[in-house]
């Protein structure tokens, strides 16, 4: 596809779209509106501009070259933006429903449609975070619209399926995993929204059929000691910190400060050392964040 194909297609989708569903650097997705070509642009060849964040205080700005060097990946187009970072474009459209329409996508677009309202009010402000992540696990698909609402219930049954397909390869089922498993199907019945298995507290993900722990801080040891210079393996530790963070629910942030804590507070550890931020300071940020 030339680049003057790539950024009409672009364009011909994002003119038909009413919200993008735009995934930052750091794994934040966030969905905006469509804005074309502004009176005042930010940047020069400037053809999208999406807002995000709180009353839209933040911009990514997306110029024709960018467009040009991006491609799809499926619905999504991949470029990057103004400043030369990575993200991801996914264009939604909504529609009118009538009662005669009954197909199996009327209750995505139903749901959409909501949320997008819901999103752009601003009486339900306190809120947005929540609409804005629910919007995008009803983009992609009831499996993560469960994971979201119900993520004990969906955490056990994937392990249950998970299970099943171990047990035919390994022509039996391993008591060992089988058991919590099940234990975990029957706690995920009293379950409400968003609640997860107290056995996440305790066990690695997917109920520790997965443990690859070891194998993972070998490849980002060896991903972040691949850089060029101390700036680029900053930036690099930074915003994998800031995914692992973004990702942990709640009970895994507390357990992780509470392990730093008592790392910071062990004499015996260097932990402290490699930071000139005052202990006191630190451990007052841990007991109660602050933005910095």
């Amino acid at each position: 596809m030339t680049h003057s194909n790539n950024r009409n297609s672009v364009l011909r989708i994002a003119g038909a779209a009413c919200h993008v569903l735009l995934t930052l650097p750091s794994g934040l997705t966030e969905c905006c509106p469509v804005q074309f070509e502004p009176t005042e642009p930010m940047v020069d060849d400037q053809v999208l501009q999406l807002f995000w964040g709180h009353q839209g205080r933040c911009a990514t700005i997306i110029t024709g070259k960018n467009i040009d060097e991006g491609h799809w990946v499926g619905d999504a187009f991949h470029c990057n933006n103004s400043w030369g970072e990575p993200v991801m474009l996914e264009f939604l459209k909504m529609k009118v429903l009538s009662p005669k329409e009954d197909t199996p996508t009327a209750i995505e677009d139903a749901l959409l449609q909501v949320l997008a309202k819901a999103y752009d009010n601003p009486e339900l402000k306190e809120v947005k975070g929540v609409v804005g992540r629910l919007s995008v696990a009803v983009a992609q698909g009831p499996n993560a619209v469960m994971d979201f609402l119900f993520p004990a219930k969906y955490r056990a049954l994937s392990t249950l399926h998970k299970l099943k397909q171990q047990s035919a390869e390994d022509e039996g089922y391993d008591w060992e995993t089988l058991t919590p498993a099940l234990e975990a199907v029957s706690e995920s019945l009293n379950a409400g929204y968003g609640n997860q298995l107290s056995i996440d507290e305790v066990a690695d993900d997917d109920l520790g059929l997965i443990p690859w722990t070891a194998e993972i801080l070998d490849f980002l040891k060896d991903y972040i000691n691949r850089t060029d210079n101390l700036e680029a393996e900053t930036e690099l530790t930074w915003r994998l910190l800031t995914m692992s963070v973004q990702l942990h629910t709640r009970t895994q942030l507390d357990t992780f400060l509470d392990t730093l804590r008592a790392r910071l507070l062990n004499d015996d550890d260097d932990l402290k050392g490699l930071s000139s931020m005052l202990l006191e300071d630190i451990l007052e940020q841990i007991t109660k964040p602050v933005t910095a």
